[in-house]
């Protein structure tokens, strides 16, 4: 499966870029596997961010991002410092990139997910960091850029998932969207359907409707109690 995908993004291109009548993988399907739950428990998460903060320190903020917001990683990825609001302890997500292109949201609808105070502190000490050291993705806002300022691409964290794993004595074939499976799993068991639609987004704008009395301190109030459970504790100084 993992050939098929390869090629059909390169056949996908080829027909894109030589302007074929068709791309002859569409309609292709991956071959049925037997795929384990991308979920992962409580203790799991615990025991992965307490070793990314161990093994990959860098990559902790992003990491945390992910696992007590639901975002996926293109989304993510894409955040500007704009989207963050510390004091209401919201992040607004309007947008998402794929390839370093700006697009709107796979859903194509925004939503305000809460920030619990784990993320907050990490996010402040981040952004202090950036600051100190004048990096070049201060000068475009955004929060996760690469060296050189751009934008990063969605899969940057499966070399330091690896090794995090591996650390944690994680036996799984962890990626970026596990932690968007296992909030939205989490949620649903403590708080129900209802906050979980709210939270991790919706597919269509009737859908997204039915869900918007779910404000934001309902939202925020279970991802504080989940990332209570699950993100390290880890002394910052300072407001940023």
């Amino acid at each position: 499966n993992g050939w098929l995908s390869v090629f059909g993004n390169m056949m996908g291109d080829a027909a894109r870029l030589y302007r074929l009548p068709f791309d002859p993988t569409e309609g292709v399907r991956m071959l049925p596997v037997d795929a384990p739950s991308k979920c992962l428990t409580v203790p799991e998460l615990n025991a992965l961010l307490k070793a990314m903060l161990e093994v990959a320190p860098q990559w902790y903020p992003l990491t945390l991002t992910l696992a007590v917001t639901g975002m996926r990683p293109g989304a993510a990825t894409s955040l500007r410092w704009e989207n963050i609001d510390f004091e209401r302890k919201c992040i607004t997500v309007d947008h998402a990139h794929w390839r370093g292109i700006i697009g709107k949201t796979k859903t194509g609808t925004n939503r305000e997910l809460g920030m619990p105070s784990e993320l907050v502190d990490a996010l402040r000490a981040l952004r202090r960091e950036l600051i100190v050291s004048q990096h070049a993705g201060l000068a475009q806002g955004w929060v996760f850029a690469t060296g050189r300022g751009t934008l990063r691409n969605s899969g940057v964290l499966s070399k330091p998932l690896r090794a995090a794993c591996k650390a944690a004595g994680i036996d799984k074939p962890v990626s970026p969207s596990w932690f968007r499976h296992t909030l939205s799993n989490l949620v649903t068991k403590r708080a129900g359907m209802r906050v979980q639609k709210a939270i991790t987004g919706h597919t269509t704008d009737r859908m997204a409707l039915h869900y918007s009395d779910v404000d934001l301190n309902e939202r925020l109030a279970v991802v504080s109690e989940i990332a209570a459970e699950v993100a390290p504790k880890v002394a910052h100084h300072g407001n940023g």
